[in-house]
């Protein structure tokens, strides 16, 4: 079964989002309050001096990029989750993450990477392609009342003022363009939002290393993950249009599967509550839906007929309904009910990804591309860098081989538009 980690932000992830995870996920990661970098700061030895040996042992050279930053009360409030989440009781269903070891990064010469499972280089290029595009910055702070509603000091603490210019990779990364509504604050707005994408490529390339899926809450954060997304699809058509093996991989949008729960119901109960609605008959349809979105995605990726795809497809989900009505039953005050359905279009590159709105709608799509290759098909949208389709199919299928994307894992938000049940 699954297992999912929240991804972090400025605030505080709520006892809510835990809440609504349990019901889907075996297993809720909560990110530690303390990992806020884009990766260790010893890792940025390599790569300012490639040609030096490392002999295993970092020394820390500075940020890569600015840190997340934390809103006021941020530890306030994480102490009130855990008690909210009673911590201590539900350890090993809910517990606290990092993505590397924080107490070996902060010792002098200790291993450079600190068990963080990503390559530190890969990362840093990846977002170097992200924060330079005007609507992926744009996405990752437009209509934030966080943002626009703030005051002038709030910003500029957010974006840890001047020092930002000492960070390695930010100093020569261009300001947004959008027309702001305080233009004095655009350089603070550009460093809040590159720190954002910073972290949701972080935690999408974590969550495949660690076959975990990735769930994004906020609205901005769900917005970056979109227009990753975009940026992918156009890059993928162009790469199926030169390899026919890859035609159904892109153009079968597999399984669309939407959970929906009454979020006014789910406030009001407790965490001993939500663990005691994971029954066998949870189980037994946790199962059956991970088999359901695995056999898409491999059967996309075989190059399986279309005719065959959609009848194997169509059976399994007609399978799967089967375990609906035990658990709507046992679920019924929450008013919890699915919408699964296979649907066909040209162009529809998306990962596996839940997004869910303020009724609670948590929609998973499912297809033959994993997240790590989403982002890095993504990463080659700019410019002129996938003209040449051929080129780019064999990078984008030597990174999938050597990333090892899990084709179960993808990225799931929270979204609006749950459609009719």
């Amino acid at each position: 079964m699954l297992s999912t980690l929240l991804a972090p932000t400025e605030a505080v992830t709520s006892s809510l989002e835990v809440k609504r995870a349990l019901l889907t996920y075996d297993s809720v990661y909560i990110p530690h309050p303390e990992d806020r970098e884009f990766f260790p700061q010893k890792a940025l030895f390599p790569i300012m001096f490639p040609n030096l040996p490392m002999m295993g042992i970092g020394f820390s050279m500075g940020r890569p990029i600015k840190p997340l930053s934390q809103v006021e009360n941020f530890d306030t409030d994480f102490e009130k989750l855990l008690d909210d989440v009673q911590f201590t009781r539900h350890q090993g269903t809910i517990d606290v993450l990092e993505t590397y070891n924080l107490e070996s990064a902060r010792r002098i010469g200790s291993d450079y990477l600190d068990g963080y499972p990503i390559n530190p280089q890969f990362l840093l290029n990846l977002y170097l392609g992200a924060a330079t595009d005007e609507d992926i910055m744009v996405d990752a702070i437009n209509k934030d009342p966080l943002i626009m509603n703030s005051s002038e000091d709030e910003i500029h603490r957010l974006a840890a003022g001047p020092t930002q210019q000492h960070n390695y990779a930010d100093g020569d990364l261009p300001d947004l363009e959008w027309p702001v509504l305080r233009p004095e604050l655009r350089y603070a707005y550009s460093v809040i939002a590159r720190a954002r994408i910073a972290h949701v490529l972080k935690t999408i390339g974590f969550c495949a290393m660690k076959q975990l899926v990735p769930t994004f809450s906020h609205p901005n954060y769900v917005n970056v993950t979109k227009r990753l997304q975009a940026r992918a699809t156009d890059v993928l058509d162009a790469v199926s249009k030169v390899d026919a093996t890859l035609a159904l991989r892109n153009t079968v949008l597999s399984v669309a599967h939407d959970e929906y729960v009454d979020e006014s119901v789910l406030s009001k109960i407790g965490v001993d509550d939500v663990i005691k609605l994971r029954t066998r008959a949870w189980g037994e349809h946790a199962e059956k839906r991970d088999l359901l979105l695995q056999s898409a995605a491999e059967l996309a990726k075989e190059n399986a007929d279309r005719e065959d795809f959609s009848r194997i497809i169509r059976e399994k989900i007609t399978d799967y309904r089967k375990t609906f009505d035990e658990l709507a039953t046992e679920r019924r005050d929450l008013r919890w009910n699915v919408k699964c359905t296979l649907a066909l279009g040209a162009g529809a590159v998306a990962t596996s990804t839940t997004v869910a709105d303020v009724q609670s709608a948590m929609s998973q799509v499912q297809t033959a591309w994993g997240a790590a290759t989403m982002i890095f098909a993504a990463s080659l949208w700019a410019g002129d860098k996938f003209k040449d389709a051929y080129a780019t199919r064999n990078k984008i299928l030597e990174m999938e081989a050597d990333f090892r994307d899990d084709l179960r894992y993808g990225i799931h938000q929270f979204y609006s538009g749950f459609g009719s049940l």
